[in-house]
């Protein structure tokens, strides 16, 4: 997972909450940094991302062989919803 602001600056202190579909929490964590690589048995996951008090969330099935590549992106608080790029 990558995470930045609309105007391309990478953010870190991000929450991010990983919960497998049967709503078991298989991640809680607060980033360092932008980026986060995590290995997740296959099945499918509800990702939750905060930043900037603005909250998103994806879907995701994870594959039993390659990868997933989830971008979250904020705009500025005052001017934007947070809404999400994939």
């Amino acid at each position: 997972m990558t995470f930045k602001s609309k105007a391309g600056n990478y953010l870190s202190g991000v929450d991010v909450t990983i919960t497998a579909k049967s709503g078991r929490p298989a991640l809680t964590v607060r980033t360092e940094g932008a980026f986060i690589f995590v290995q997740l048995p296959p099945r499918a996951y509800q990702i939750g991302a905060k930043a900037n008090q603005a909250g998103q969330t994806r879907q995701i099935v994870v594959p039993s062989r390659g990868v997933n590549e989830l971008r979250f992106s904020w705009g500025d608080a005052s001017t934007d919803s947070g809404a999400a790029n994939l």
